[in-house]
C-alpha cells in the first residue's frame, strides 16, 4: 500500500475544479454511496463540497502529497454571499467520514501538543480502492483535466481572526468590485509568460512546490521548452543526435527533431551547440542527492531508451519516428518533475529532505536552454481585515504573486518584456508622510538603523516591527522572516531583535510610536487604494499592469506612464513625493548573496 510522508502535505484547495465529464460522473457515483450512509441535507452543495475533496485527492495522487483537513470547527465558517467555492465545517466533514466509512481515503487523525504548542492536523490520502476507482477514469491523470475556479465575490472581508464575513454593498464598494471585475475581465485576455534563460537560478523548492503544483492546478501552462545540450541515446544502438527546434508561424508550438550528429546545423535556431558527455542516467531507486542532481536531459534519455527496450535487451529506434513533437517534450518534462519530486520525498529524515529542496542550480546545468510557462491565472482579488473596509484590501490571488521575486523580471506581456518599478520604503515613508513631515528620500531609512547587520535584516525588522501589534509579536515576526530567509544562530535571540527594534525607533524618532502599532493594516489600506487607481488609470489607456502590492509591472514601452501614475496617485492621497525606483533584473534572489 502507498503510504504518504504525512509530514509533506498541502492544505485542501478550493479553487479547483473540473470541466470533465467523466470525472463528474465519478464525483456523482461516489456521493451516491456515502449518501446511503450519511445523511445528506443538501446534495447540491454536498456534492460541491466532495468535488473539491476528489480533486484534491486526484492532485495528491499525482505529487505523491497528501491532503491536510482541520477537524477545528472554528477554522470554517463564511457568509453565504461567498458562495460555493468556499467549504463549510459541517458540510466537508461528513464527506470526509463517508469516505473513509466507505475505504475510500487512509487517513492519519491530527493532533495537538500543548505544552509544546505543536502539532499537525489530519491528513487524508487516496485508498487502493479510491486508486482503482482513479484508475478507470483516463482523464484522472491528464493534468489539463483540472482547473482552477474564480471566487464568486472578488471583494472580500474578514474578521480579526481571518474568517469571511458579510458587508453590506454600499455604492462605493459596489464600484470598487465593478473596477476589480473589468480589470481581471481585461487583464485574461492578455498573453502573459515568465521566459527563463539557462542563466536564471532555481532550487527544488521552485521545481516541486511552486512549478509543479501550478502545473497541475492550472495557474499555469508550458508554453516553450529548448533544450542546450545533445540528446546522447547511444545505449540503444543508435548514434548521438541534436534536439533541433524547428522555427513556425505559431511561435507557440514549436516542433523539436532528432537529427544525426553527422548531418550539419543550416539552422540558427539550433538548440544543441557543440556536444558535451551525457548526465548520469536516473537512479530509480532515488536519494535525495541523485534526485536533485538529476538532469532533464538524463531524464528524457532514460524514458527513450525505457521505450526502445525490450526485455532489457537495447534496440535501435527503427520502429519509431526520431522525433519528438512539443506536447512530448511537456510530456517529458512534467514527468521529471513528478520524478523529482517523488524522489525527495523519499529522504530519511525532515533534514534531508529540507536540504534536497533546497539544492540549486542554473537552468543551463539542468539542460535546459529556455522554459516559458503561461501565467494563465491573472484575476484577482482584494482582502480587508478586522471587519473593516479601512483595514488591508491589497489585491492577492494572480499567479504572478506565487513565482519567485527573482523571476518577475522575465515576465512577457503579449510578447513584450516587462519594467518592475517600486515605491521607494512606502510603510516607512508614509507613515513620516501621515504626520506631515517631507522625509529625506536620499537617506535610506534602512541604513539609518545604527549596528552591524546587514541591510537586508534592517529592512525586515523594521517593516515587521511597524506591522506587528506588539513587540512580542514583532519579535516572533521578525524571527519567522529570519529563519525563512536563511538567517541563523544569535541574530535570532530576544535579546538580539530587541535590540534591533530600539536602534529602528532611535534612527526614525519622529514615527517611533508607530513602531510595533499595528499601523501597517491602514497603510495597506492606503497602498491598496493607490494600487486600485493606478491599474485603473492604465486599463483606460489600454496598457496591462501587473500589481505586486507596493510595485508594478507593465511592458517596457509603458515605463514612463507608470512612474507618471504611481506619483500622482500617491501624491493625492498622501500630499508628498514619494520616491519610485526601478528594480533591476536579477538572475537568482537577493538573499542568495554571491551565489554562482
Amino acid at each position: 500500500m502507498f503510504i504518504p510522508i504525512y509530514r509533506k502535505s498541502n492544505h485542501i484547495n478550493v479553487h479547483l475544479t473540473t470541466p470533465d465529464t467523466d470525472i463528474q460522473n465519478l464525483i456523482d457515483e461516489i456521493l451516491d454511496e456515502i449518501s446511503s450512509i450519511k445523511k445528506i441535507s443538501n446534495r447540491s452543495r454536498a456534492r460541491e463540497a466532495l468535488k473539491k475533496v476528489i480533486l484534491n485527492l486526484i492532485h495528491a495522487e499525482r505529487t505523491k502529497d497528501c491532503v491536510r483537513i482541520s477537524r477545528n470547527k472554528n477554522d470554517y465558517g463564511h457568509h453565504r454571499m461567498y458562495g460555493q467555492i468556499w467549504l463549510k465545517y459541517d458540510r466537508l466533514i461528513p464527506i470526509i467520514d463517508g469516505l473513509i466509512e466507505l475505504g475510500y481515503v487512509e487517513h492519519l487523525n491530527g493532533y495537538w501538543d500543548k505544552e509544546k504548542k505543536t502539532g499537525y492536523q489530519t491528513k487524508i490520502w487516496a485508498s487502493d480502492r479510491l486508486r482503482s476507482r482513479f484508475f478507470m477514469v483516463p482523464a484522472t491523470r491528464n493534468h489539463k483535466s483540472i482547473e482552477r475556479a474564480e471566487p464568486e465575490q472578488v471583494i472580500q472581508l474578514k474578521d480579526s481572526s481571518k474568517k469571511l464575513v458579510s458587508y453590506t454593498p454600499t455604492k462605493p464598494i459596489v464600484l470598487t468590485r465593478k473596477r476589480l471585475e473589468q480589470y481581471n475581465e481585461f487583464i485574461q485576455e492578455q498573453y502573459i509568460t515568465v521566459n527563463l534563460t539557462e542563466e536564471v537560478a532555481t532550487d527544488n523548492e521552485f521545481w516541486c512546490h511552486n512549478l509543479l503544483n501550478g502545473l497541475l492546478n492550472a495557474s499555469y501552462t508550458l508554453a516553450g521548452l529548448k533544450l542546450n545540450q545533445e540528446l546522447n541515446i547511444t545505449d540503444t544502438g543508435t548514434e548521438h543526435y541534436h534536439i533541433v527546434y524547428i522555427n513556425q508561424e505559431d511561435s507557440t508550438n514549436p516542433k523539436y527533431i532528432l537529427v544525426p550528429c553527422s548531418v550539419p546545423s543550416t539552422s540558427s535556431s539550433t538548440i544543441t551547440s557543440t556536444h558535451t558527455p551525457a548526465p548520469p542516467s536516473i537512479n530509480t531507486t532515488t536519494s535525495t542527492s541523485s534526485s536533485s542532481t538529476s538532469t532533464l536531459l538524463s531524464h528524457i534519455q532514460t524514458l527513450i531508451h525505457l521505450s526502445s527496450t525490450k526485455e532489457k535487451q537495447p534496440k535501435p529506434l527503427i520502429d519509431k519516428a526520431l522525433m519528438i513533437s512539443n506536447d512530448e517534450l511537456m510530456e517529458y518534462f512534467l514527468n521529471w518533475l513528478l520524478f523529482l519530486n517523488t524522489g525527495i520525498k523519499r529522504g530519511w529524515d525532515d533534514k534531508q529532505i529540507r536540504q534536497a529542496y533546497r539544492s540549486r542550480s542554473r537552468l543551463g546545468k539542468l539542460g535546459i536552454a529556455e522554459l516559458v510557462f503561461r501565467l494563465k491565472y491573472e484575476a484577482c482579488h482584494r482582502v480587508f481585515n478586522n471587519s473593516s473596509f479601512k483595514n488591508g484590501g491589497r489585491f492577492y490571488g494572480a499567479s504572478h504573486l506565487d513565482i519567485p521575486g527573482h523571476m518577475r523580471g522575465f515576465i512577457r506581456i503579449n510578447g513584450e518584456p516587462v519594467v518592475e518599478l517600486d515605491y521607494d520604503a512606502l510603510h516607512v515613508v508614509m507613515l513620516y508622510h501621515l504626520r506631515g513631515i517631507d522625509i529625506d528620500l536620499a537617506q535610506d531609512p534602512y541604513d539609518m538603523i545604527v549596528g552591524p547587520e546587514d541591510r537586508s535584516i534592517k529592512k525586515i525588522a523594521l517593516l515587521t516591527a511597524i506591522n506587528a501589534t506588539t513587540e512580542a509579536k514583532a519579535i516572533q515576526g521578525i524571527r519567522k522572516k529570519l529563519v525563512d530567509e536563511g538567517y541563523r544562530e544569535d541574530i535570532l535571540k530576544d535579546k538580539a531583535l530587541k535590540s534591533l527594534i530600539a536602534r529602528a525607533k532611535l534612527a526614525h524618532p519622529d514615527i517611533s510610536d508607530d513602531v510595533a502599532s499595528g499601523k501597517g493594516i491602514e497603510l495597506q489600506n492606503l497602498d491598496s487604494r493607490i494600487a486600485d487607481a493606478i491599474l485603473t488609470n492604465l486599463m483606460a489607456e489600454n496598457i496591462p499592469a501587473l500589481p505586486v502590492h507596493d510595485s508594478f509591472i507593465v511592458p517596457q514601452q509603458y515605463e514612463g506612464k507608470l512612474r507618471q501614475q504611481m506619483l500622482e496617485e500617491y501624491e493625492k492621497i498622501l500630499g508628498f513625493k514619494p520616491g519610485v525606483s526601478k528594480k533591476e533584473k536579477r538572475y537568482f534572489p537577493k538573499k542568495w548573496k554571491n551565489w554562482n
